[in-house]
């Protein structure tokens, strides 16, 4: 039997050769106790990313590991939650091993590594945890390896970048971009007429962290670019850049809409969107042919919702309260609110916020999506004032409550966590418990450990008697993450 095999390959030629016979399967004739020495070091060749295959020369040791091991307790959990790997448990894991400044024993490096790098998304906090024997035995079998941003700037970052994978050039530009955003540019322009469109779009789409005047110029230029797709990475790159080309020409079209009149101390905005627009619109992403049901009310969303809120403001001389007061009886409200949400979303104006939330709680048409919308604006404690402060509103029902605090996906604070989930103890339970069991895995994910007790009773008091084993699942991973976090806090 040819130790050239790989050893999954070679593990299943020995099975075959212990049911049918070794004679039989070609592999000559071996005994019993051969054979399962044979099993056992392919066995351990895999566990570790050992291919057989002819070397020149020696492999390179490990180098020494610089932090401690995880302490019993944390490895146990890990172990746990590798029975039934689950991403969101595993990353939270690893992000409280970071905290702590200790990594996976050496043990489990490989079962963590395999398991990693089949993930369609892999994350950079667990890889940083297993040491640095991973990047060691990824070396050893290319299947491990990292194709996702590191820390460091590789040395042979300019090879990669003319030859690498798709992948490869991704993550190395991601990286480089984080360290050294000029040098990054450079890259990209450097062979930009070479690289398709998908990976001139990503290339692009990499370029919005650390975006600065010094990348205005190039992505002006990607506005002319053959491929619609770039051209639209382009457009929503240029969008939150203040003092770009893109959003002078924008403010400029938006003022041309914007009418204001006075009637004593009443200010009215009326909005008026072009019957026809210049054909050099499409070239900022604004299609001349939208087939979208009522073009002007498109071209006005589309312009107002790349626009400066400060547009609106400086024309009437209103706040951002005032402006949609203003607004209120215009036919366009609705086309202006969602675009003003748009541009919100950009420039994260906490005023703003509360003047769309405000007109929006405040209307007779009941729209929850406008608050699905702001809810994912603001991050962390910010977010948590204005979540509470918003549902305290009784126009929204159970699940609605429920599937706007899953929108919330950073970790919350155990009084925030207290204070929502007596929010929703206190409301009477939905009649359609049963469709609420997504959201309350999802607000199982980030509800703070320490207030395990409270989500659990808040989940058993939707019902008449006992949870059903879905919801008991959630509560049981509430409890799995508030022993997780407790055994780290030790």
């Amino acid at each position: 039997m040819s130790e050239a095999l790989s050893p999954p390959l070679h593990l299943r030629a020995l099975a075959a050769s212990a049911v049918i016979g070794s004679g039989r399967s070609g592999g000559g004739t071996v005994t019993p106790q051969q054979l399962l020495t044979q099993a056992a070091a392919s066995g351990l060749r895999a566990r570790a990313g050992r291919k057989a295959g002819v070397f020149s020369g020696g492999i390179v040791l490990c180098p020494p590991e610089s932090q401690p091991v995880a302490g019993g307790p944390m490895m146990a959990t890990l172990l746990r939650l590798m029975g039934d790997p689950d991403a969101a448990l595993i990353d939270e894991w690893a992000g409280l091993a970071k905290a702590k400044g200790v990594r996976v024993a050496e043990a489990t490096v490989p079962a963590v590594l395999d398991w990693w790098s089949r993930q369609p998304h892999r994350s950079d906090v667990v890889f940083e945890v297993l040491g640095v024997r991973a990047g060691w035995l990824a070396s050893l079998n290319p299947a491990w390896r990292k194709p996702v941003a590191g820390g460091e700037i590789p040395a042979n970052g300019d090879d990669v970048w003319q030859t690498g994978t798709p992948p490869e050039r991704t993550a190395l530009l991601t990286t480089v971009r984080s360290q050294d955003p000029r040098r990054a540019l450079a890259l990209v322009q450097a062979t930009w007429k070479n690289d398709g469109a998908d990976e001139r779009r990503r290339f692009v789409e990499v370029l919005r962290v650390g975006l600065s005047m010094d990348d205005e110029p190039f992505l002006e230029a990607a506005l002319d670019d053959k491929s619609k797709l770039v051209r639209r990475a382009a457009a929503e790159s240029l969008g939150p850049l203040n003092g770009s080309r893109f959003k002078a020409r924008m403010n400029e079209r938006a003022r041309a809409m914007i009418g204001v009149t006075r009637k004593g101390a009443a200010t009215r905005i009326t909005l008026t969107p072009p019957s026809e627009i210049d054909p050099s619109w499409e070239r900022d992403d604004v299609d001349p042919m939208a087939k979208t049901a009522g073009k002007r009310a498109y071209w006005l969303k589309t312009v107002l919702g790349a626009a400066d809120l400060s547009v609106l403001t400086d024309v009437s001389g209103l706040d951002a309260a005032g402006v949609i007061k203003a607004l209120r009886d215009d036919d366009y409200f609705d086309d202006a609110l969602a675009a003003i949400i748009q541009a919100v979303q950009v420039s994260k104006e906490p005023a703003w916020i509360s003047a769309v939330a405000t007109a929006s709680l405040g209307r007779i048409k009941k729209d929850t999506g406008v608050f699905f919308q702001l809810f994912g604006i603001l991050a962390g404690p910010e977010s948590e004032a204005f979540a509470l402060d918003v549902l305290g509103n009784d126009r929204f029902a159970p699940e609605e409550r429920w599937a706007l605090l899953g929108t919330l996906e950073h970790a919350w604070s155990e009084s925030f966590s207290v204070a929502a989930l007596k929010m929703l103890l206190e409301q009477k339970a939905s009649k359609n418990v049963h469709m609420l069991y997504n959201l309350v895995s999802q607000v199982a994910n980030v509800v703070a450990p320490a207030a395990a007790s409270f989500f659990e009773e808040t989940v058993r008091a939707m019902f008449t008697d006992e949870p059903t084993d879905s919801f008991k699942k959630s509560i049981d991973r509430v409890r799995l993450r508030a022993d997780m976090h407790k055994e780290f806090a030790s």
